[in-house]
């Protein structure tokens, strides 16, 4: 219910209420003057109860309880001794009537009184010095006082006064404790986070040698690899075991079987058909293990057979015998090919396809051996100095750089492709390779300083360069026919052509790239030829090099040049973008998409002018990484190293330098071994930054890497580094 009341001091309130038989609860004083007001609100009360109260229903007679009768006992015999009972009288019950019933007693609440000073506030407590009353928010300010006036009076009366835990000053100091409390353990956090990342950048990012192990010169030869970041598979003294680096235990191990001697006739006849003397057993030495790992299986060759072993356990699998001398032996992802060749130069090829095993083999052609040790590669012959305009006297038979590929059987996944190129004639253009020499002499110019002490050299040294070489070079444009013949299957027709330029093949995986001056073949792995691509300059690399020019990723082919990296479609030949790049040696591609190129800084300049001596703004290696689906270079590390190894979102680069210091000390006749200052760098692929190098005063002979783990095979010892990665 409503009520408005208005005061005799002109102030009006209002408030709601819940009247208890047609009366004020309890008692109310205007906010104003503080005069009671009750009266004038039970006056309100009964003329809004009268205008609105219904009729009062009859009242309902009230029951009246009715006496029960005395209950009929069953009568008992007295006897002469049995008492008499004794009557219990019943209790009356009078009937009560709705007259007779008095009505409950108003109960009169007690009185809400408001504070002097807050009026909206209600009174709680009163000052304990003046007795003044007081509300919450005069507590809130002086507690349980009232003024600042009594706050004295109490500190010099000596009143005890409770604190009062509602202050403002309590209050906020709590809050500010909680506060501070907060900052503290922000700071705290902070201050942690801060000590370890510079602990993680100072040391816990650091690599540091997980496992090592010594390998002497007894336990040659030694093949060490990581199949994973916990196992490193290690080959020494004959012995196969893959190891687990983390904890430093053989997993397992295993001898490898020993190779049979060949028979002392069969030796005899084929140093005999071999013109070699007796004691030249250097063609029959065994040749090292070699080994690879194919899922799960390991793949080992020996002297005269291929033997595959079980991952897991270590067991042998199975064993591809092979009955005649190994001469070479090729792994490759898909494929093991096995070039042999028995006493009477009879060569047989055998193809192992991986992972399933299954192996062929093709007796082909008799050939004759070369005359250098199995293993070795014939050294190429280097072009003589001579002068510009003897053309005619261009020999190609002795020029190295001119030379064919010496290497005929290639692997190719699904078979063995071999091939052969036949010269039909010889074209030899003549390129300029040097810059003409200045109209005026820095040595003529009558005042030379010491600021052009380098450029004065530079013109004196190219300067002897054009009259040794005549300031040309050959461009080799002759004609060639090329034979591709599928082996080991052959079930696949052999395809002939012509090509313009020395030819080259690189098998990869899907398809075989042919390569011939600026030309580039693709064909598919049963010989037919799919497209036709032109390329901006010669391809640097051959088939005999351990460097392939090709990689084939997800659909894309990316072949480099001398000084461009193109992207073709592998089906279509379509060239998706191209870079310009002048000497990569390498190209290697993530899970994400992105390549990592191994180049240098050298202009264009340096491959049109080959022979031009610069002794200032010399090449310097560069490590880029490009977008392989769009071409754009993202970022450049210069001057870090040349080779760059990927693996997961690890990107690393090797650095192999030799110090002039270096050699004039070992010329000297300091200790006669020149040091190899070696550096690894770990990259952040984001920006090509690194994040710590790793030096050592030597180079490693063979590098594995698995994420955060590296493997350094050194000459006498076989190290596995480690680092905490976030």
């Amino acid at each position: 219910m409503k009520i408005k009341i208005q005061c005799s001091c002109e102030t009006k309130y209002a408030f709601d209420v819940e009247p208890v038989n047609g009366r004020m609860p309890v008692r109310v004083n205007c906010p104003g003057c503080g005069a009671d007001g009750t009266d004038a609100a039970n006056a309100i009360i009964g003329q809004q109860l009268a205008g609105s109260e219904p009729p009062a229903p009859a009242s309902a007679p009230v029951p009246v309880p009715v006496a029960r009768p005395a209950e009929t006992k069953p009568r008992i015999r007295i006897g002469a001794d049995t008492p008499s009972p004794v009557p219990v009288p019943l209790p009356t019950v009078r009937a009560a009537t709705a007259e007779s019933v008095p009505p409950p007693a108003p109960v009169e609440a007690p009185a809400v009184q408001f504070c002097a000073k807050h009026r909206q506030q209600p009174v709680t407590n009163a000052c304990l010095v003046c007795g003044k009353p007081i509300c919450p928010k005069c507590m809130e300010q002086f507690g349980y006082l009232c003024s600042v006036y009594c706050q004295s009076q109490a500190e010099q009366r000596g009143i005890e006064v409770p604190f009062y835990e509602g202050q403002k000053f309590a209050v906020k100091a709590k809050e500010w404790r909680k506060t501070k409390l907060a900052l503290a353990g922000i700071a705290g956090v902070v201050a942690l986070l801060f000590a370890a990342y510079g602990w993680y950048v100072f040391v816990g990012c650091k690599p540091r040698t997980l496992y090592s192990v010594q390998t002497p010169r007894a336990d040659h030869p030694v093949y060490s690899q990581l199949v994973s970041t916990e196992e490193m598979l290690l080959l020494r003294a004959n012995k196969l075991a893959l190891i687990n680096v983390a904890n430093e235990k053989e997993i397992w191990s295993a001898t490898l079987p020993a190779a049979k001697p060949p028979a002392a006739r069969a030796l005899a006849t084929a140093k005999t058909a071999l013109a070699l003397p007796d004691d030249d057993d250097d063609f029959f030495e065994p040749r090292p293990p070699q080994i690879q790992v194919a899922g799960d299986d390991i793949w080992v060759s020996l002297a005269d057979r291929i033997v595959r072993f079980d991952r897991k356990t270590g067991k042998q699998k199975s064993e591809v015998p092979i009955k005649d001398r190994i001469q070479e032996v090729e792994f490759t992802d898909r494929s093991i090919m096995v070039m042999s060749e028995n006493a009477a130069k009879q060569r047989s090829i055998t193809h192992i396809s991986l992972p399933s095993g299954t192996a062929r083999t093709e007796v082909l052609a008799a050939a004759p051996l070369p005359r250098f040790a199995a293993g070795r590669t014939a050294a190429r012959p280097v072009a003589q100095p001579r002068a510009s305009g003897d053309e005619d006297a261009f020999d190609t038979d002795g020029i190295g750089d001119f030379a064919l590929s010496d290497r005929e059987f290639l692997p190719a996944g699904d078979n063995v492709v071999q091939f052969k190129a036949t010269l039909l004639e010889k074209r030899m253009a003549v390129v300029q390779a040097m810059k003409a020499a200045p109209a005026e002499s820095t040595f003529n110019s009558g005042g030379l300083s010491a600021r052009d002490s380098l450029k004065a050299t530079a013109e004196l040294l190219n300067e002897m360069q054009r009259e040794r070489t005549g300031g040309v070079t050959f461009e080799n444009e002759s004609r060639y026919q090329v034979t591709l013949r599928r082996l080991a299957p052959a079930d696949s027709p052999e395809w002939r052509g012509e090509v313009i330029g020395p030819p080259s093949l690189f098998p990869q995986k899907t398809v075989d790239v042919l390569t011939a001056g600026k030309t580039v073949h693709v064909f598919s792995k049963r010989n037919q030829k799919l497209w036709e691509g032109k390329l901006t300059y010669p391809v640097a690399f051959d088939n005999s090099d351990a460097i392939s020019p090709c990689l084939e990723e997800a659909g894309s082919l990316y072949l480099f040049d001398k000084g461009m990296l193109t992207a073709f479609d592998v089906r279509t030949g379509n060239a998706r973008w191209r870079v310009p790049s002048v000497g990569i040696s390498r190209v290697v591609r993530d899970s994400r998409g992105m390549l990592y190129v191994s180049t240098t800084s050298a202009s264009p300049d340096s491959i049109q002018y080959s022979q031009q001596i610069k002794l200032t703004d010399r090449p310097h290696p560069v490590i880029m990484k490009v977008d392989a689906s769009s071409g754009k270079v993202l970022w450049k590390a210069d001057q870090l190293g040349e080779q760059c190894y990927v693996s997961g979102k690890y990107v690393y680069v090797t650095e192999s330098r030799i110090s002039g210091l270096d050699v004039i000390r070992t010329a000297g006749g300091d200790d006669g071994n020149i040091p190899i200052h070696h550096r690894i760098y770990r990259l952040d692929p984001s920006n090509g930054k690194y994040i710590w190098q790793y030096y050592q005063p030597q180079a490693p002979r063979h590098i594995s890497v698995q994420q955060n783990r590296l493997l350094l095979q050194y000459g006498d010892e076989v190290r596995v580094l480690s680092y905490l990665t976030m």
